[in-house]
């Protein structure tokens, strides 16, 4: 073989062994990026307050599913999460977090360069177009953007490395080093509620002052349509001075029909209960939102053209809210499958809670925990804004209380004393005895404790006069009411305007959402009968409640025989199986 041909040869195995090479080639190859021990991974990023969104991808195995987090800031500077429809978030300080977990992330060492071990170290790309069913490996991937939108920094963080907690596999996407980095992904969540407001109503546990419980269920008609059926509609207040609860009003029903209820004896609120609602109220938040129907108003109220809407309608029956139009008005009232509860606040404002259908489990929960929806509103709490009671402005105004003094009484009117002489004898007392029963010639007797007599020319002493009260200007009594009844006026007024500032406030937060609640936190809110209402502690002491009762039994002692069957037993006989006595 000449050495031409050997050279083509050689030229052309090469070719061939060139171009198997690059079909078998890795997924990824490496495009640079820094190979050395403490590198900085992202260098161009010199200023974490540059970013302005941030996108976080993670992937759940056991589902086999992709969980997308966005958030940015708006021009107006505030924050909303795109991927839930907008929804208003509370990121900055989150952002900055994340921001500073990659400004200055340093390199410890490389891992790998091969794609094939990208499982092993749990760094694949979360992304689902490069996702198959049943992949393992997959890592959580963050990526921040600046105002125009440009990648400031972008990095999927893998599994923990043997012996170092605090320290990570992580790969720069679309690049093939696996780096060993020192960072904490704890920061970096998925879950709506780590990135929003999380306090729902913003209400404070004390301020509290009246909760009503509207417990009812709503149906499909025999016609079609919805029908309410009412359980339970009762009003407590909660006196935070001596932190005691009372009821106020409380309504059950018999066949749809209110009947008004009492206590009984030896019944009382159950303070637990109302206690853990009103912590709940206040520590109540959300797992999930969705957007409301177009159409339904802030005061979750529905005109006739909205319930031609059958897309609306669906949405809202779908997830447990009917609307159900009243007689008396053309716009239908919302009404939830699971009642409502009305809470009232010191402030003036009150708000409603409906609560709807089951929305499905919760996420991560590995127990199975689910979740419900809840509609919100806030309204002015009109029973707290009763008009202020105002003094009548007359034109007689009363010039004064003071009785007139009586007249002075007239020298007169009094005997007058005369001096003792010795052909006169001295004025008797009306406690001295008659005159025939003492000698006439027995001196006249002085005491020291009264005084002496003045002579009968003395001037009769004149009590001082009073001085004459001023008497009020009816024209300044007026206005003195006038400023008076216009000052309580400024007061109510000013005090309303408040509440009616408060709730614009939080409907302006409320109006536009389903909102998703644990459904624990649903089971302290929503509290029907026999939650509301307790058998009294003496009851059961004394051995009177069912309480005591089942003690007995669980004690071996046994209660007394119930009494004997009615001779000849009841119409038709007993049933079996109730050990009756032969004969």
């Amino acid at each position: 073989m000449s050495d031409g041909i050997k050279t083509l040869t050689y030229t052309g195995i090469a070719l061939a062994c060139a171009l198997v090479a690059y079909v078998w080639r890795p997924a990824e190859v490496p495009t640079g990026g820094p190979t050395a021990v403490n590198t900085v991974l992202f260098p161009d990023f010199d200023n974490a307050q540059k970013a302005k969104s941030i996108e976080i991808n993670t992937y759940d195995e056991a589902l086999t599913e992709s969980r997308k987090l966005l958030v940015e800031q708006q021009k107006d500077g505030s924050w909303t999460i795109p991927t839930h429809d907008n929804y208003p978030a509370d990121a900055e300080i989150q952002l900055r977090d994340a921001a500073t977990l990659l400004f200055d992330l340093r390199s410890l060492g490389v891992a790998s360069e091969l794609s094939d071990e990208y499982e092993m170290y749990g760094v694949k790309s979360p992304d689902k177009d490069q996702l198959k069913p049943g992949d393992r490996g997959v890592g959580l991937q963050v990526r921040l953007r600046d105002e125009k939108g440009d990648t400031l920094a972008a990095l999927i963080i893998g599994n923990k490395v043997k012996g170092a907690d605090d320290q990570r596999f992580v790969r720069i996407p679309n690049q093939a080093p696996v780096y060993v980095a020192k960072i904490d992904p704890a920061k970096l969540s998925t879950k709506f509620s780590d990135w929003i407001e999380k306090d729902l109503l913003n209400l404070n546990a004390f301020d509290v002052n009246r909760i009503r419980l509207r417990d009812y269920s709503v149906g499909r008609s025999e016609s079609g349509g919805f029908v309410q059926s009412p359980r339970l509609d009762a009003e407590v207040t909660f006196d935070s001075t001596s932190n005691q609860w009372a009821l106020s009003t409380m309504q059950t029903f018999l066949r749809d029909k209110a009947v008004a209820t009492q206590l009984a004896e030896n019944e009382e609120l159950n303070k637990e209960k109302l206690d853990a609602m009103k912590t709940a109220l206040d520590e109540l938040q959300i797992v999930d939102v969705h957007p409301k129907p177009k159409g339904l108003r802030a005061d979750l109220k529905a005109d006739a053209g909205f319930l031609n809407d059958t897309e609306g309608v669906q949405s809202l029956v779908t997830r447990g809210f009917y609307p159900l139009r009243s007689r008396n008005s053309p716009d239908a009232e919302l009404y939830s499958a699971n009642g409502e509860v009305h809470v009232a606040v010191k402030d003036g404002s009150e708000y409603v809670l409906r609560f709807g259908n089951i929305a499905g489990a919760e996420e991560g929960s590995t127990e199975g925990k689910l979740n419900r929806f809840l509609f919100v509103l806030a309204r002015v709490d009109e029973a707290q804004f009763t008009p202020p009671a105002l003094e009548p402005e007359t034109a007689d105004v009363p010039t004064t209380d003071a009785k007139p003094d009586p007249p002075a009484e007239k020298p007169a009117d009094k005997p007058t004393a005369k001096p003792c002489s010795d052909d006169e004898p001295a004025a008797k007392s009306a406690d001295d005895k008659p005159a025939a029963d003492k000698p006439d010639d027995k001196p006249i007797a002085k005491s020291d404790d009264k005084p002496e007599a003045k002579p009968a020319d003395a001037p009769e002493a004149k009590p001082a006069a009073k001085p004459a009260e001023k008497k009020p200007d009816p024209a300044a009594e007026r206005e003195r009411i006038k400023k008076d009844n216009q000052r309580k006026l400024d007061e109510f007024k000013e005090r309303r305007k408040k509440a009616e500032n408060r709730v614009a406030e939080l409907n302006a937060r409320f109006a536009d959402w389903y909102y998703v609640i644990p459904e624990d936190t649903y089971k302290k809110i929503h509290l029907g009968r026999v939650d509301l209402i307790r058998e009294k502690s003496a009851a059961t002491d004394e051995g009177t409640g069912i309480d005591s009762f089942r003690k007995l039994q669980k004690e071996g002692v046994d209660p007394p025989p119930p009494p004997p069957p009615p001779a000849g037993g009841p119409p038709g006989g007993f049933p079996p199986g109730l050990g009756l006595p032969p004969g």
